[in-house]
C-alpha cells in the first residue's frame, strides 16, 4: 500500500511488556528455605511459618496469619474488648512496641509494707501499699504512687524482688496504653494531695484504673483479700452536732459518708 502524508509504512517492532514480580506464597517458602537467614522459619515478632500448608501461614501464638490473604484465618482472642479492629497490631504503633505473645498486656499485683516496723516513716505508722507490675511490648516496669505531699506516679523497675506479687493476667492492649496516658496526665497536675491516711498512694491507683474503666476484685487469687489503707478512702458529708455542754464542749458524730472523688 502507497505511502500517504504523515504515516508511515515501516512498522515499529513492538516491546514486550516488562515483567512484574509478584511475591507468591512459593516465592515466601523459597525465600525461607534458600534465604540468607539460613532457612530461619522465624519471622518479624516471632511469627513462625508454616511451609507444609497450601497457604502462607505464620503461627502467631495465640492467633494463625494468612499472608496471602493479609487475614487472620482466627478471631482476635480477646474478641472486641480492645477496640472494633479486629486486625490492629499493637496500637498501630510497631516500630516502638512488639506483642511476642499475641496478648501485649499483661498485669499483676504487688503489694508491701512500707514504713519503718519501729516508728513508722515520718512519724507514721507502716501500711500496705500496692502498685502495679506491668508487660506492654515495650518492657517490664512498675506504676507505683510517690509519697510526699502530691500525689504522683513513678515508673520504676520490677526488680529487686519486694513484696508479695499475685498472679499476671492478660488484659486488652488499650489498657496498658491507657494506663500510660493517665499516668502522664496524672503527673502534669499541679498537685493532686496526698496523706498518708486516706488520699494516699492507694486512693490514687484506684482513680488511675478507674479512669481506665478498670477496678481491682480484692479477695480472687490476682489480688489480696482486703483493700490496702485508703482504698476505699472516705469522708463525712452529713455531721450531727449536739449542742454545747455546761463546759462549752460540742460532739460530733457523720451521719453520711461518700467515697472521696478522683480527680
Amino acid at each position: 500500500m502507497p505511502a500517504t502524508r504523515g504515516s508511515s509504512c515501516r512498522k515499529r517492532p513492538m516491546r514486550s511488556p516488562r515483567p512484574r514480580r509478584s511475591v507468591r506464597r512459593h516465592d515466601v517458602r523459597s525465600a525461607i528455605k534458600h534465604g540468607a537467614a539460613g532457612g530461619n522459619r522465624h519471622g518479624y515478632a516471632g511469627y513462625e511459618f508454616e511451609p507444609v500448608t497450601s497457604y502462607a501461614f505464620w503461627h502467631a501464638r495465640h492467633r494463625v496469619l494468612n499472608s496471602d490473604l493479609g487475614r487472620w484465618p482466627t478471631r482476635d482472642p480477646v474478641d472486641y474488648t480492645d477496640g472494633d479492629n479486629l486486625y490492629q497490631y499493637v496500637v498501630s504503633n510497631p516500630l516502638n512496641r512488639v506483642d511476642p505473645s499475641g496478648l501485649v498486656c499483661r498485669i499483676a499485683i504487688r503489694c508491701g509494707f512500707v514504713g519503718d516496723p519501729g516508728t513508722g516513716s515520718g512519724g507514721v505508722a507502716p501500711f500496705r501499699h500496692c502498685e502495679l507490675v506491668i508487660f506492654d511490648g515495650t518492657g517490664t516496669y512498675v506504676i507505683s504512687g510517690s509519697g510526699g505531699p502530691c500525689n504522683n506516679f513513678n515508673y520504676v523497675s520490677p526488680s529487686p524482688p519486694w513484696g508479695t506479687q499475685y498472679p499476671s493476667y492478660n488484659y486488652p492492649d488499650a489498657l496498658c496504653a491507657c494506663l500510660n496516658t493517665e499516668v502522664t496526665w496524672w503527673n502534669r497536675q499541679r498537685c493532686i494531695s496526698r496523706d498518708d491516711l486516706c488520699r494516699n498512694s492507694n486512693w490514687s491507683l484506684k482513680c488511675l484504673l478507674r479512669r481506665c474503666g478498670y477496678g481491682i476484685t480484692w479477695g480472687t487469687p490476682g489480688a489480696p483479700i482486703d483493700p490496702p489503707q485508703g482504698w476505699h478512702c472516705r469522708r463525712c458529708v452529713e455531721w450531727f452536732v449536739t449542742p454545747p455542754d455546761e463546759f462549752g464542749v460540742s460532739c460530733r458524730t457523720c451521719l453520711r459518708y461518700e467515697d472521696e472523688p478522683c480527680p
